[in-house]
């Protein structure tokens, strides 16, 4: 459908392939999503009565960039524990887009070659 009050290059926009590719897995019968992170199951009850306690105490704005303390400690307890591996620090991002860049920073110089995957996210 056309519409004089629309500019005529948005009729030249294609979907995205991420969006392409989403299409098609709704066509698939349990197709397992590597996509935004939106988990194909409900919020425990524990995390949600924590939330509500935490927005109840007024813990509802923004934290420290570099995460809340509490949670920075028990990451590192949890990584040294586990995995073995005192010797490293952790750190909290805020995001998937502010980590990747903060990786990217420390570990690419400019002129290395980065491999990324196509389709991805579309910002």
């Amino acid at each position: 459908m056309s519409h004089s009050w629309i500019a005529d290059r948005m009729h030249q926009i294609d979907a995205s392939g991420i969006r392409k590719v989403f299409d098609l897995a709704s066509k698939m019968k349990n197709p397992i999503n590597l996509g935004i992170g939106q988990p194909h199951f409900d919020t425990p009850e524990p995390v949600k009565r924590a939330l509500c306690e935490a927005v109840m105490s007024g813990k509802n704005v923004y934290s420290a960039t570099q995460g809340i303390a509490p949670l920075c400690e028990a990451l590192q307890r949890r990584v040294s524990s586990e995995f073995g591996h005192a010797d490293r620090q952790t750190f909290v991002t805020s995001g998937t887009s502010g980590g990747l860049m903060l990786a990217l920073s420390a570990l690419v110089n400019p002129g290395d070659e980065v491999i990324a995957f196509d389709p991805w996210f579309v910002m």
